[in-house]
């Protein structure tokens, strides 16, 4: 009977036998919550036995689909990111998990996953990440550290991004870190597009009025303004 054969296939070690009689009971399995479980236990046997991680997460993602609040495939997930070496896998799971880790408000874990993808791609997919972590980073986590050190990053992805110049220099202002600000301003006006005036003056524009009024360097400030005018 297919109980027996799940005992002594477990007791055995024979998890590849194993993992087919379960398929096939999926196909004869009627109530939901019968083949959600038959779905859990497959990922497990091929996260933990058959060593076929994507295999686990595809299973994962399906019992995800049926029971969003299944905690042993959350955890069962979490553990494949903290195991993967895989950037197919890593990005899988860390999708997976990001809009459950928003809907019960559990920030941190948020964080973790955003910053997961970001080490994975570039362009505006990045700066997207980066600015959504950098709002988290301030408005759920009380870090506003972190989120300046993310609209740092935004900015050196992106010179021309108006908001991360807003928010920078915002930040700057709240931390005292105008030096850093400043540091990234000027790069940022190094690297906008040369034919890109507009952007361009508004950098050199800014950085002019942050010397005057914020820290009170007259020489910079006249000099940026020069630099503005002179484009």
């Amino acid at each position: 009977s297919y109980i027996a054969l799940d005992r002594l296939y477990g007791a055995a070690g024979r998890w590849q036998d194993l993992e087919e009689l379960l398929a096939r009971q999926v196909d004869v399995a009627t109530a939901p919550r019968e083949r959600t479980e038959l779905a859990y236990r497959r990922a497990d046997l091929f996260a933990h036995q058959l060593d076929h991680p994507m295999r686990a997460v595809d299973l994962l993602e399906e019992v995800i689909g049926r029971q969003r609040g299944h905690a042993d495939a959350r955890e069962l997930l979490e553990e494949l990111l903290r195991r993967s070496t895989s950037a197919d896998v890593t990005m899988r799971i860390a999708r997976l998990l990001e809009p459950l880790y928003e809907q019960d408000k559990l920030w941190k874990d948020l964080v973790g996953v955003l910053r997961a993808q970001r080490r994975l791609v570039s362009g505006t997919e990045a700066v997207e990440l980066l600015s959504r972590i950098a709002a988290i980073e301030e408005a759920e986590l009380s870090a506003p550290r972190n989120a300046f050190d993310a609209w740092i990053e935004v900015l050196s992805l992106d010179p021309t991004h108006e908001r991360a110049r807003v928010e920078l220099a915002r930040l700057a202002r709240q931390l005292g870190r105008w030096p850093e600000a400043t540091t990234a301003l000027e790069a940022a006006a190094q690297a906008a597009p040369p034919g890109d005036v507009l952007d361009r003056g508004a950098l050199l524009g800014e950085l002019a009025a942050y010397y005057d009024t914020d820290l009170g360097d007259a020489t910079k400030a006249i000099s940026r303004r020069y630099a503005a005018i002179a484009l």
